[in-house]
C-alpha cells in the first residue's frame, strides 16, 4: 500500500467472517498499462528511469519511450496481433523491460519464463504451455532454449540480447524501424477484462502454472495511487518472471520513480548498491533477509538512505525482524502476503509488525484495500473464527483470471463464491492481523500430527553457524512422515548436528524433533522465484531412504 510515512494502513472491517479491506474506486482508464507508461514516457522526456546498477549506465524516458515503439512496431509487422503471447526469458538489464513495455502497447499478452533453473523439459513445458508467437532471450539461455526448438521442431523468431550467430539482434530490429511510425505511434485501446500477461507460479508444490492476469487484476496490483509526488529510487534485482519484479518494473513508471536495475543477488551487491544509488525503496524475499541477517560485512555500508523495506514470499521470524530494524534503521519495515496469483493483499504498516507469543509469528499485517479475506476449516468448510487455524481465502480484484490451459487446477483453487483457496495455512487475531503458519502442502505428517516446518525452521536459523535452513517430510514407514532438516553453514564458523538437535528439544514440541535427520549442504537449491527449493528437497529425502 503506497502512503506517507507513519500513515497507518487503512483499517479493515469485519463482517460474517469476513475481513473487508477499505473499499476504493479506481479512476476513468486505470486499466489502459501501456497508454498509462506512454503518457508518463512522453510527459517527463529528461527524467532517468533506470540505472544499470553495475556500470552506471542512465537511461531516460525518451530513451525508453523510443525503444519501446521500436519494438512494438517489429512486432506489429511480424503479423504479433491483439491476444497473442509473447515469450520472454532474460537477466535483467537496461533492455529487459523493452518488451514487456512493447507487449503493453499492443495489446498482446506477456510471458516471461524462469530465468534460471532452465532445463530442456522446462523449456517444452512453457512453450507447450502459451504457445507463444515470438521469443525473447538473452545471450545466456540462448545456447540451451535454441537447442530445445531445434530438436522439437519448434518454429517461431527468436530476438536475443546482445549477439548470437543465426539469431536477430534485439538492437538490429530496433534500427530498423520507421522514425516517422516512431513519431506518430500509439497505443492500442485495451479492455479491463482482456489478458495481460501470464505469470508462472514458484513451483515451489508442484509443476509452474501460468497464472493468468488481465489489464483490470494487473493495475489494481500495481495500486495503490501513492498520496505523495517524493522522488524515490527503487532498486530492483527481482526479474521479468516475479511477480516482485513486474511491481517494481511497472511502479517505477506510473509513479516516475528510477529504478536501479541488476542482475546480480548477493547481499553485499545490494549494499553496496543501496550506498551508492541512495535508494530509498526494496522489495525482499524472506529467504534474502534471512541470509543478510548472517553477512557480518553488511554492516560496513552506509544503509541510512533506506526508507522503506517490504519483506515477503513466506514466514518472517521475530528475530530476522528485530535485525532488519537494526540494519535499515530509518526505514519503515512492512512485512507483506501475497502470492503470483493475487499480488500483495495482506500488509502491515510502518511501524514493528505484531508478534504473537508463544508462536513466535510475525503478523503480515491486514488486509489492504477492496481485498476480502476469511480463514476456513479445509476439512469442513467452516469460517473461523480470531486464532483459529485454517485455509486462508482471499476474494479481490486482483485475483488471477485462471491458470491458462488448465481448467482442473483453476476450478480446485475457487470456490463456487469466487474466493481463491490459497493453500496457505493461517489465522488472524482479534486486531484483524493476520499470520501466515505454513504452506498447507508442506505440512508434516507425523502420526497423527500436523508439523509446520517454519516452526522447526525459525528455531534453527536464529544459531548463529546456521546461513539457511529448510525442513521437509521424510518417508517413514511407522511415523508416515518425519522432519529433516537440511542446513548450509555461515562460512568460517561451525554447527553440529547435536546444537541442532539441543536447539529444536529445548524449544519446540516432541512431535517436532528431527526424527528424519539433519543433512548439511554446500548451497541450497532454489526455484526460480529464489525461494529455497523444497520440492528437490523432498526428493532427496525420498532418495536417502530408498538408498537405506
Amino acid at each position: 500500500m503506497e502512503q506517507k510515512s507513519g500513515k497507518e494502513v487503512p483499517e479493515a472491517v469485519f463482517e460474517n467472517g469476513v475481513w473487508k479491506g477499505t473499499k476504493i474506486n479506481f479512476p476513468e482508464g486505470y486499466h489502459r498499462i501501456g497508454k498509462r507508461i506512454l503518457e508518463q514516457f512522453r510527459k517527463y522526456p529528461d527524467f532517468i528511469g533506470q540505472i544499470d546498477g553495475a556500470s552506471g549506465k542512465k537511461d531516460s524516458y525518451q530513451m525508453m519511450s523510443d525503444r519501446s515503439i521500436r519494438c512494438a512496431l517489429w512486432l506489429k509487422k511480424q503479423g504479433i496481433k491483439p491476444g497473442d503471447v509473447i515469450g520472454f526469458c532474460s537477466k535483467n538489464h537496461l533492455d529487459s523491460c523493452i518488451p514487456f513495455f512493447a507487449s503493453f502497447f499492443i495489446d498482446t499478452i506477456f510471458n516471461p519464463w524462469w530465468d534460471s533453473s532452465l532445463d530442456e523439459e522446462l523449456v517444452i513445458y512453457f512453450l507447450k504451455t502459451t504457445n507463444p508467437k515470438v521469443l525473447f532471450i538473452d545471450e545466456e539461455s540462448a545456447e540451451l532454449i535454441m537447442k530445445t526448438l531445434e530438436k522439437n521442431n519448434y518454429a517461431l523468431p527468436v530476438v536475443v540480447f546482445g549477439q548470437k550467430t543465426g539469431l536477430l539482434s534485439f538492437e538490429d530490429i530496433l534500427e530498423a524501424q520507421n522514425d516517422g511510425q516512431v513519431k506518430t505511434f500509439e497505443c492500442t485501446d485495451t479492455k479491463a477484462e482482456e489478458p495481460a500477461i501470464i505469470m508462472y507460479t514458484s513451483g515451489t508444490t508442484s509443476n509452474p502454472k501460468g497464472a493468468l492476469h488481465s489489464n483490470r487484476s494487473l493495475a489494481h496490483i500495481m495500486s495503490h495511487y501513492p498520496t505523495d509526488n517524493t522522488s524515490q529510487i527503487i532498486l530492483g534485482f527481482s526479474t521479468l518472471c516475479w511477480i516482485s519484479g513486474i511491481m517494481v518494473t511497472l511502479r517505477s513508471i506510473f509513479y516516475k520513480y528510477t529504478m536501479i536495475n541488476s542482475h546480480h543477488t548477493s547481499e553485499e551487491v545490494a549494499c553496496r548498491f543501496i550506498e551508492k544509488y541512495k535508494v530509498t525503496r526494496i522489495i525482499m524475499g524472506t529467504s534474502f533477509a534471512n541470509r543478510f541477517s548472517k553477512r557480518l560485512n553488511v554492516w560496513n555500508y552506509d544503509l541510512s538512505s533506506l526508507s522503506l523495506l517490504m519483506v515477503g514470499g513466506g514466514v518472517l521470524s521475530k528475530e530476522i525482524t528485530k535485525f532488519l530494524h537494526k540494519l535499515f534503521k530509518n526505514a519503515d519495515i512492512h512485512v507483506v502476503y501475497g502470492t503470483t496469483e493475487f499480488g500483495i493483499t495482506v500488509v502491515t504498516g510502518p511501524n514493528s509488525p505484531k508478534v504473537i507469543a508463544p508462536k513466535g509469528l510475525v503478523s503480515c499485517g491486514r488486509a489492504l484495500a477492496n481485498v476480502e479475506i476469511k480463514i476456513v476449516d479445509p476439512e469442513t468448510n467452516k469460517i473461523l473464527g480470531p486464532n483459529e487455524e485454517g485455509e486462508l481465502y482471499c476474494r479481490a480484484p486482483t485475483l488471477l483470471t485462471c491458470y491458462w490451459n488448465n481448467p482442473s487446477a483453476t476450478e480446485e483453487v475457487f470456490d463456487s463464491d469466487d474466493w481463491f483457496r490459497s493453500g496457505d495455512l493461517a489465522y488472524y487475531d482479534e486486531d484483524g492481523d493476520i499470520f501466515i503458519v505454513e504452506r498447507m502442502k508442506e505440512m508434516i505428517k507425523y502420526r497423527l500430527h500436523h508439523v509446520a516446518p517454519a516452526a522447526i525452521e525459525n528455531v534453527i536459523q536464529e544459531l548463529p553457524g546456521v546461513a539457511e535452513v529448510a525442513v521437509v517430510a521424510k518417508p517413514n514407514l511407522e511415523d508416515l512422515e518425519q522432519p529433516m532438516a537440511f542446513v548450509t553453514r555461515v562460512p568460517g564458523m561451525e554447527i553440529t548436528e547435536d546444537e541442532i538437535h539441543e536447539a529444536v528439544g529445548k524449544k519446540l514440541h516432541d512431535k517436532t524433533k528431527l526424527r528424519g535427520g539433519i543433512c548439511f549442504l554446500d548451497k541450497m537449491p532454489y526455484t526460480a522465484s529464489k525461494k529455497i527449493a523444497k520440492k528437490e528437497l523432498r526428493r532427496m529425502a525420498r532418495a536417502l531412504v530408498e538408498k537405506s
